[in-house]
């Protein structure tokens, strides 16, 4: 439409969620947890998915 100003900008926004929990907060401490276990378990995570994503049967075999 001639004239029309260009408004889809205005529907996205980046929030930086790191920046939105404030200091000392419990999420950084349970983070500070998790994230090493996260890295001590990438390899399983790899081999889980290295041929296109886990199968819904894995989920169940032991």
């Amino acid at each position: 439409m001639p004239g029309a100003a260009d408004r889809s900008s205005q529907f996205f926004s980046y929030v930086d969620l790191e920046a939105r929990v404030p200091k000392g907060h419990l999420l950084w401490t349970i983070r500070d947890l998790v994230d090493p276990v996260l890295v001590a378990l990438d390899d399983q995570f790899a081999a889980l998915y290295k041929d296109g994503g886990l199968q819904p049967d894995a989920l169940w075999s032991p």
